[in-house]
């Protein structure tokens, strides 16, 4: 396939395939997907993490979400641990390391700022910790949601600046692409 003049040209392969036979993760590296509302970004990142995540290199999705379909049938089929606090509690049903955690905190549907206060709690914890633990994947689903809703823009560009070091990638979906590269810019994160 020619391009013109500057520009790559785009290789077209089918999504198993691509997964299959081309995709290839190192820890610490940083994923993200662009694109309208209903076409797949979540979809194709939870394909990614069940084809990436271990035991060795654990991941944890963060969902905002009061209900969402898409992660429910993920965390079933990948056999991910769905806890709704971080760090996760011991269980007698998952006593060995996991290879994913979905996490989702309760929702106060009544109460939807009591419910933004309560996620960023625990979002913010499950950042920090897995950029400090290192050798981890967090998929942040909604980037815009969690820098714009939850103010969690400095513990996200902490890990996009210096998770590759810690070998924490940051895995992001967004609608809006006009805010994602501008975080490294804007001005230092908190992290050291």
């Amino acid at each position: 396939m020619a391009g013109r003049a500057g520009v790559l040209p785009i290789l077209r392969v089918p999504r198993e395939e691509f997964i299959a036979e081309r995709w290839a993760y190192e820890p610490g590296e940083h994923v993200t997907v662009l694109a309208p509302t209903g076409n797949g970004k979540t979809t194709l990142m939870y394909q990614l993490l069940d084809a990436t995540a271990t035991e060795r290199v654990p991941a944890v999705s963060l969902v905002m979400k009061p209900r969402d379909s898409t992660a429910v049938q993920f965390t079933k089929r990948a056999g991910f641990r769905r806890v709704a606090a971080w760090p996760p509690p011991p269980s007698p049903w998952h006593p060995r390391r996991q290879r994913g955690y979905t996490l989702w905190p309760r929702h106060r549907l009544r109460d939807p700022l009591a419910t933004l206060d309560h996620q960023e709690a625990v979002f913010r914890e499950a950042l920090l910790d897995s950029y400090a633990r290192g050798r981890r994947i967090v998929f942040a689903d909604e980037l815009y949601s969690l820098d714009n809703e939850l103010g969690l823009r400095d513990e996200l560009v902490c890990i996009w600046t210096k998770g590759r070091s810690m070998e924490c990638g940051l895995w992001g979906a967004s609608q809006k692409p006009s805010h994602v590269p501008l975080w490294p810019i804007r001005r230092p994160p908190i992290c050291s």
